[in-house]
Order: C-alpha cells, then sequence, then structure tokens
C-alpha cells in the first residue's frame, strides 16, 4: 500500500531524502501490486472489519499503545 495524503515532494524532512511522487509509485508497481490507500483513521480501524480499535489498558491505568483490540465480537 502507499498512502495518499502526502508524496514527500518538494519537501526536507530534517535531512532525509525525499521520497514519493510518480516515480515512486511505478518502482513499486514493477515488483508487486500496488493500491493507493487512503490513510485517513488507519490507526483507529480494523484492517478485517473496517470497525473501530481500541488499546487496552495497562493495571495502572495507563494505555498500552503497543496492542490494539478490535471492538467487533465476530471479528
Amino acid at each position: 500500500f502507499i498512502g495518499n495524503k502526502g508524496l514527500g515532494m518538494g519537501s526536507r524532512i530534517k535531512g532525509h531524502s525525499r521520497v514519493g511522487g510518480l516515480w515512486h509509485r511505478r518502482a513499486c508497481r514493477q515488483d508487486a501490486i500496488t493500491l493507493i490507500a487512503n490513510e485517513d483513521r488507519t490507526s483507529m480501524t480494523c484492517p478485517f472489519c473496517r470497525s473501530r480499535i481500541v488499546h487496552p489498558k495497562k493495571s495502572n491505568g495507563r494505555t498500552n499503545n503497543g496492542t490494539s483490540m478490535c471492538l467487533n465480537k465476530s471479528c
């Protein structure tokens, strides 16, 4: 998947090289099937059933950001 939010065209990201643009899509297409995905709310959506995801809490009450749990019972 290639995201559609920003292609990195014409911007400098603190010394890192620029990545993206049409050439990036063409290069990825040569090796595999490439899909352009909408990046909106992807970290809060289950990739299998498209329902909401929550981060479970630890015993001390803080969220455990390394894990995610789907709210759909049948997923």
